[in-house]
């Protein structure tokens, strides 16, 4: 009988990386050239579940800003699986017009950034999260 044991993912530590999630490719691209500027490295995903991939399997980023209504995946179970990934305190910061979210573990003690948001207020919150 022949044992296959699995290796570890071992993924790149990237503290400066904020992972940005949004299905509106224009803020998207505003978000990555803001951060740029700012010395952060980004990576860009309009959909949710590329997100995770990513962040499951290559990198351990500082922060993941996340648009509360991407189309493939709801916000509250995109939360959940982020919190299932090893070290288990990848922060995430939601952006939202809402101002009510259905409450639920996962969305428990959330920092959400309502839209429009200021970029300075965006920046000094980012800088105050991540990790």
């Amino acid at each position: 009988m022949t044992v296959v044991v699995e290796e570890p993912v071992v993924r790149e530590r990237r503290p400066n990386e904020v992972v940005v999630v949004d299905d509106d490719v224009e803020v998207a691209d505003a978000l990555e050239t803001v951060f740029g500027t700012q010395g952060y490295r980004t990576a860009v995903f309009t959909r949710g579940r590329e997100a995770l991939v990513y962040v499951r399997d290559q990198v351990w980023p500082g922060l993941v800003l996340l648009d509360a209504r991407i189309p493939d995946v709801d916000v509250n179970a995109f939360l959940e699986e982020l919190g299932k990934i090893p070290p288990k305190r990848i922060p995430a910061l939601l952006m939202s017009v809402e101002t009510h979210f259905h409450e639920s573990p996962a969305m428990r003690g959330q920092t959400v950034l309502r839209k429009p948001f200021d970029l300075n207020g965006l920046l000094n919150v980012v800088s105050s999260m991540i990790c």
